[in-house]
């Protein structure tokens, strides 16, 4: 009953394509600073990042 309540709430607050819209947003920023801190390491220490990609393909 509580999660139909819950349901109902989050319809009412956002529309789904707003939340999915927002979400994807979030993620994108998220990813995107993720990206950026690798690239900076990677300019920093480029041994470092062959040893991670041969790393990685070897797993």
């Amino acid at each position: 009953m509580q999660s139909v309540l819950f349901k109902a709430h989050l319809d009412k607050t956002c529309a789904p394509a707003n939340c999915i819209l927002f979400l994807g947003f979030l993620l994108s920023l998220f990813l995107g600073f993720l990206l950026s801190l690798f690239l900076g390491f990677l300019l920093k220490s480029c041994r470092f990042f062959v040893a991670f990609f041969y790393a990685v393909f070897l797993l």
